[in-house]
């Protein structure tokens, strides 16, 4: 069993413990990555290469910032097959994308919902 890609707990060590930051950085993404995934996915079912490159390369980036790796490889995944106009592999690669992103929505609003926390 692989263990959780995004821990905020380990985001907040390599922030160097600045709670404010993790909190700015993870709203920005729970406001952000549902408004990308929705846009990536209806460029797969329009079948529009170009806009679901550029979404998926967004929510690239965004993972990396988190540091979850998984994520960030299933939407290098997603940017790939839409670079390549793969269209089996783009709509396969969505559901996965989808679910492992919902995990990382759901750690950060746990996260959020916590509130401060002494130093």
């Amino acid at each position: 069993m692989s263990t959780p890609g995004f821990d905020p707990d380990l985001f907040l060590e390599y922030l160097g413990d600045d709670r404010e930051l993790a909190v700015e950085l993870l709203t920005a993404f729970t406001e952000d990555a549902p408004v990308r995934l929705a846009d990536l996915t209806s460029a797969v079912e329009a079948l529009d290469f170009e806009s679901a490159t550029r979404s998926a390369h967004s929510l690239k980036g965004m993972c990396g910032v988190l540091r979850d790796r998984e994520v960030a490889a299933l939407a290098l995944e997603m940017e790939t097959a839409a670079r390549t106009r793969d269209e089996a592999a783009l709509h396969a690669a969505l559901p996965k994308l989808t679910h492992g992103l919902r995990e990382v929505l759901d750690r950060a609003a746990a996260f959020l919902a916590s509130g401060p926390r002494a130093a």
